[in-house]
């Protein structure tokens, strides 16, 4: 994304990326093992609701061991 900031009669330019990674569940409980925390939960991301088919975040609740 390239952002151009007024500052008067000059225009500062900035850029920023982004990049994204998708994991599945399973992969999520075996990095918070590694890390020493458990897979307590996980929601819809627009409620306390479970996971739905059409989710498209999921929050995960973990508690360190």
């Amino acid at each position: 994304m390239t952002f151009f900031e007024s500052d008067g009669d000059c225009y500062f330019r900035s850029d920023e990326s982004f990049s994204e990674r998708a994991y599945t569940t399973a992969q999520i409980k075996r990095f918070l093992d590694g890390a020493g925390l458990s897979l307590e939960a996980v929601y819809d991301d627009l409620g306390f609701n479970g996971p739905q088919e059409n989710s498209e975040r999921l929050i995960y609740v973990a508690r360190k061991i």
